[in-house]
């Protein structure tokens, strides 16, 4: 009986264990080509989120030693700021157009398996993505500018949506924003999830006049009602139906209040009219202040005349 037992015991074992393999509709994550794909993506993910960022403080240092500190400071560091956001922003752009799926008609959802080509491209655009995001709202979190580079990278985005500080996007191509809906500080909204080794992607929807409070999170499937409000920490997805506890229906405490057309112009005004320039002003000084000392530390000489001399000296 015993015997009969385990043997029944390890059938069970067995079975299970088929079942399991059975329901995995993804790649092996150790196979060959998955490993090299997953190097490929961790490589530029990395030059990415670290080399490309650095580049202005190497572009900074050379200018102040061809240029001088006050060329760096003023032309150079200016610029760099400008030009970070403008070219991660497209690349992230180029990396949703060209490797992220998109939905199919019709379809709702989108199923990819895991490790293929495709589950891969989309990693290595989410990497892109979330990097040139963070770019762009250092300088216009908040504004149309913001809104217009999410629009690019495929998401159907409404007049007066508003992203507040630290919002989190991820999947544009499967998000939809209607008129006035705005997302909360640190909110997180997402179009994807795994299931049985698949990446799912399905439509995510902010409908209109809906906002998201902070920390909150609207996950892939999920709708937030019009004129609705989601909860601080509250989250939800696969389709499924907030509850009453987690939608503010009436106005949140202590929130932002959606600004007329007369006061997002004035607000528009006021941010690239004087926000934008006083960021790039109190980086030049930062620059100025950092290059002066770090150059004087080290003894550096800039001019040409200066160079020769101390070369003349030292032959001598």
């Amino acid at each position: 009986v015993d015997d009969l037992s385990h043997a029944n015991d390890d059938d069970d074992d067995e079975q299970r264990r088929r079942r399991e393999s059975a329901s995995y509709q993804g790649y092996s994550s150790t196979a060959p080509g998955a490993v090299l794909g997953q190097v490929l993506v961790f490589v530029l993910s990395l030059v990415v989120s670290d080399l490309l960022p650095t580049l202005p403080v190497v572009l900074l240092v050379w200018a102040a030693q061809t240029r001088g500190i006050l060329f760096a400071a003023v032309v150079t560091s200016p610029a760099t700021s400008l030009a970070t956001p403008a070219v991660l922003g497209l690349m992230a752009v180029l990396a949703n157009k060209r490797l992220a799926p998109k939905p199919f008609g019709r379809r709702t959802t989108t199923r990819i398996k895991l490790w293929s080509r495709a589950y891969l491209g989309w990693l290595l655009s989410k990497n892109v993505t979330a990097v040139a995001g963070q770019s762009v709202a250092s300088l216009f979190g908040g504004t149309s500018v913001e809104t217009l580079f999410y629009h690019l990278c495929g998401a159907e985005i409404g007049k007066d949506v508003v992203f507040e500080s630290g919002a989190d996007i991820e999947d544009p191509a499967f998000l939809v924003l209607e008129d006035g809906t705005r997302v909360g500080r640190h909110a997180r909204v997402s179009a994807h999830f795994v299931e049985r080794g698949e990446l799912v992607l399905a439509k995510t929807k902010l409908e209109r006049g809906a906002r998201t409070q902070p920390r909150s999170c609207v996950a892939a499937g999920a709708t937030v009602p019009a004129g609705a409000s989601l909860g601080v920490l509250a989250s939800g997805g696969g389709g499924a139906t907030f509850s009453t506890d987690d939608l503010d229906l009436e106005e949140d405490d202590g929130g932002e209040k959606t600004l007329s057309r007369d006061g997002a112009a004035a607000d528009f005004g006021v941010h690239y009219v004087f926000g934008v320039p006083l960021i790039l002003a109190c980086e030049s000084f930062a620059a100025f202040v950092a290059l002066s000392i770090v150059f004087a530390a080290h003894d550096f000489s800039f001019s040409p005349k200066d160079s020769s001399s101390s070369s003349s000296s030292s032959s001598s």
